[in-house]
């Protein structure tokens, strides 16, 4: 099952703020960070996930696939696009989250820093 990103009522970004173990139930809040890759559409994880099991051979993953190399090349170039706009995006909004967060006083200005380093 794919990450859910939106509020089903509202449309707003959803942030994972708590984890839970399967095995004891333990759980940990805070504030956690997602990959942009977690933010694509499933088809394109999916294929990020072939290409990589292909390693990284165009060739192979069209032939998988069942399509042409230039096809496979065009297909790639545009998740390629859409995954440069994610990272611009995602990147932004964290910032501004955690900038948000340190005007709640919810975290110190020195951990915003360190966050913010580690996008």
């Amino acid at each position: 099952m794919k990450l859910i990103d939106k509020c089903p009522f509202c449309s707003g970004r959803l942030r994972i703020s708590a984890v839970r173990c399967q095995d004891c139930g333990s759980e940990i809040s805070g504030l956690f960070s997602v990959s942009a890759l977690s933010l694509l559409s499933y088809e394109d994880q999916r294929l990020i996930e072939e290409f990589i099991l292909c390693d990284g051979k165009i060739k192979d993953l069209a032939k998988k696939i069942g399509v042409s190399y230039p096809t496979m090349r065009l297909r790639l170039d545009r998740l390629i696009g859409r995954l440069k706009k994610l990272v611009e995006e995602h990147r932004s909004e964290e910032v501004n989250y955690i900038l948000g967060e340190v005007d709640k006083g919810r975290i110190s200005p020195e951990m915003a820093s360190k966050l913010i380093k580690e996008l």
